[in-house]
């Protein structure tokens, strides 16, 4: 998968980012959807797309699998 910065994202991939982050969260628990959550999964998702993941589906699963490693260590 090829490398890209944050300012080379298309707009097509913006909005692929943008729709798996909203998708990741409305699948939180309604206690979870906290802004440091969401801006935690924001990074994540962006470093995901700069590693050259584009794929909305596999972008909600890292970004739930993210929390999910978050909250267990926050235990």
């Amino acid at each position: 998968m090829p490398k890209t910065t944050p300012a080379e994202f298309e707009p097509t991939l913006v909005a692929t980012m943008r729709w798996a982050l909203d998708a990741a969260v409305d699948q939180l628990a309604e206690r979870s959807r906290t802004p440091a959550t969401k801006a935690k999964m924001a990074q994540g998702i962006v470093r995901s797309a700069a590693e050259g993941m584009t794929d909305a589906p596999a972008l909600v699963s890292v970004l739930l699998e993210e929390v999910r490693k978050l909250s267990s260590s926050c235990r």
